[in-house]
């Protein structure tokens, strides 16, 4: 919207000319006083007295009031509505002043002799000259201004008589248009200016609000509003560097919600995302003064405990906040409940902020497996079973898995006839450094570091060696890990090395267990078509303990079903297991599978399982694991016919 030229949509360019007029006006009514009043002068003896004494005097004090409203303007901040008001106030003077500067001083024309009209001529034409620049920011003042004073002082020298002073306005009239052109252009100039300026502002300004928010997506969960991952390690290691040792040190903790994934599932993640807001904020009231708390990622939360907190409150805190999480989640149609597991650990002198942070998350890991609900400090055991597993770590990644790596064989035992019809290979690994390491020891470190893809690769040749002196039509098999499977890169090398044995069909089974193939079932199917195309066979391991579905267990492409050993332990006595057993042989026998009982050890165990209609058993009653060349020379002492019944 604009009022007289002046757009009021933009207050940063009203309140620039304010300012910039604030200067120029008062200036503008000095001169034309002074200029006034010398006129007077040179009329004083010739002119009437009410030309020289009361209309200036009239005129003096109006702009004498002006002068001073304008000059106080000069260091008062302004708002836009101010600004607008002394803006337009300024255009109807400029028409009114005018109209009365050049009524007074044509009238005083025809008073005295050549001299004192081209006095009136140059006052008329020369100080609107300067009016015009004093006015320059706001151009349609100036205009009316000129306009107001040139066309009358025309006109009336025209009808003068008087052709010279004529042409002299007609001079001054060219003069000022040309003024006028040069004002309006650095006006328009001025404007441009602030506009850039405004439009630079507003860049800072933007730039500063993406900052801002740059900011806080890096350092603020947004789900939670309490400090992140990255922000928490920046407190703690500030904290750090602040450590004095006349002081406890700073302990550092991590509180993991047990339940939380049952929430997820049950009432779905918008109950579960209200959880962890209303989760964060339980924790964040009941921390003293100095306190941090940050959701570190998923359901877990790390906490800076106040300065001077004491190992021996640890107990006490740790309560509070287990039993803060203990309290019920209310929400409409919903009542969740969780609880938490919590890990401390006291910082110690050159610790990193990562290296804190790790011991709180080992000892919260210790209290979620062996103390769910209730706090664990880190202590010296644990930190001997940090530095044993990174041992362990260390000689695994500098393996030679082809030379380190044994492979033993367990038997796979027809129970109507003991004839073995198979084995499976169990990897036993030597390291150099740190002597025999139990698979229990190994497997899950290889598996998180990844290498379990080369240890599978390492005992597949193993195997091939010894399948290939074996007769026919035994086999060994070999496990497939959830690794294996979700690489299409590592099922490719496998089905490489199958193509290149040389017993034609491949005489090999690989084992997966429930919880690898369900973790892409799609994707495990494509993987065990490769070693399927070579002659392999697919027994799915482990069964029952995993969360399949039979649906899904019947489109992949099985030819064994594994019972793990869990159900054998107590068969004898125990209904349920029996019931469950019985349950899968006969699924087997409906899918056409055949089905191995795993981890037999007594014959009673035996007799059970054979009622219940098994028939091919793996276990210590049958056979431990065996090394290959002890394999062989139970096979070429059976064809031998040198084993005892």
């Amino acid at each position: 919207m604009r009022i007289c030229g002046i757009d009021l949509q933009k207050p940063e360019l009203l309140l620039a000319r304010a300012a910039a007029l604030s200067t120029q006006i008062p200036m503008m009514y000095l001169l034309v006083l002074i200029c006034s009043g010398v006129l007077v002068w040179t009329h004083w003896t010739t002119a009437p007295v009410y030309l020289t004494v009361y209309f200036p005097l009239a005129l003096t004090v109006l702009c004498a009031f002006r002068l001073v409203r304008w000059w106080h303007a000069r260091g008062t901040p302004l708002s836009a509505e101010q600004a607008v008001r002394m803006l337009t106030q300024t255009m109807a003077m400029a028409a009114v002043l005018g109209v009365m500067f050049a009524w007074w001083a044509l009238s005083m024309a025809p008073y005295g002799g050549p001299f004192e009209q081209a006095h009136v001529m140059f006052y008329l034409g020369f100080t609107p000259i300067a009016c015009l620049f004093c006015l320059m920011h706001l151009r349609v003042a100036a205009l009316i201004l000129a306009i107001v004073v040139l066309i009358p002082t025309l006109v009336y020298f025209y009808f003068s008589g008087n052709h010279v002073l004529f042409l002299i306005a007609i001079n001054m009239l060219l003069v000022e248009l040309v003024m006028a052109t040069l004002l309006v252009r650095n006006s328009m100039d001025f404007d441009r200016l602030i506009a850039s300026r405004r439009e630079s502002v507003n860049r800072e300004q933007a730039a500063r609000e993406l900052s801002e928010i740059n900011a806080r997506l890096a350092n603020i969960d947004s789900l939670t509003g309490l400090a992140n991952r990255r922000h928490f390690l920046h407190l703690l290691q500030e904290r750090l560097g602040e450590q004095r040792p006349s002081v406890p040190p700073t302990i550092v903790g991590i509180i993991d919600l047990d339940g939380f994934k049952a929430i997820n599932d049950v009432f779905g993640h918008a109950i579960g995302d209200q959880v962890l807001v209303q989760a964060g904020a339980r924790l964040n009231q009941l921390g003293e003064v100095g306190t941090v708390v940050a959701r570190l990622g998923g359901d877990e939360f790390g906490i800076i405990l106040a300065p001077g907190t004491r190992d021996d409150q640890l107990d006490g805190l740790a309560t509070i906040l287990v039993s803060s999480l203990q309290q019920p989640f209310r929400f409409p149609g919903a009542v969740a409940r969780i609880s938490g597991s919590v890990g401390f650990a006291a910082t110690r002198a050159g610790d990193t902020a990562e290296e804190a942070l790790a011991r709180a998350d080992y000892a919260a890991y210790e209290a979620k497996t062996t103390a769910r609900g209730n706090m664990v400090r880190f202590s010296a055991i644990h930190a001997e079973r940090i530095a044993a597993d990174h041992r362990l770590e260390a000689a695994l990644m500098n393996a030679d898995f082809a030379s380190e790596l044994t492979a033993l064989f367990q038997p796979v035992v027809d129970g109507r006839t003991g004839e073995r019809l198979g084995y499976e290979a169990l990897a036993r690994w030597s390291s150099p450094t740190l002597g025999d390491v139990p698979p229990s020891k190994f497997i899950p470190m290889a598996e998180r570091l990844g290498l379990v893809p080369v240890i599978t690769r390492a005992m597949v040749a193993k195997a091939i060696v010894l399948v290939d002196q074996l007769p026919k039509p035994i086999r060994v098999a070999v496990n497939l890990s959830a690794r294996d499977l979700a690489s299409t890169e590592a099922m490719r090398a496998l089905s490489h090395m199958l193509s290149s044995t040389g017993t034609k069909p491949c005489r090999l089974d690989f084992e997966v267990t429930e919880t690898a193939v369900m973790r892409d079932v799609t994707e495990a199917s494509q993987g065990l078509l490769m070693l399927l195309a070579h002659g392999a066979r697919i027994s799915l391991d482990d069964f029952g303990t995993g969360h399949s579905s039979l649906s899904r267990v019947q489109t992949l492409p099985l030819d064994r079903i594994k019972i793990d050993s869990s159900f054998v332990a107590g068969i004898e006595s125990d209904r349920a297991s029996q019931a469950i057993v019985k349950t899968i042989l006969s699924l087997c026998q409906n899918l056409g599978l055949s089905c191995v009982v795993e981890g037999v050890e007594t014959w009673e165990q035996v007799q059970t399982l054979s009622g219940l209609g098994a028939t091919i058993f793996q276990g210590y009653y049958f056979g431990r694991p065996q090394a290959a060349d002890d394999v062989l020379a139970y096979h070429r002492a059976d064809a031998a016919g040198q084993l005892s019944a």
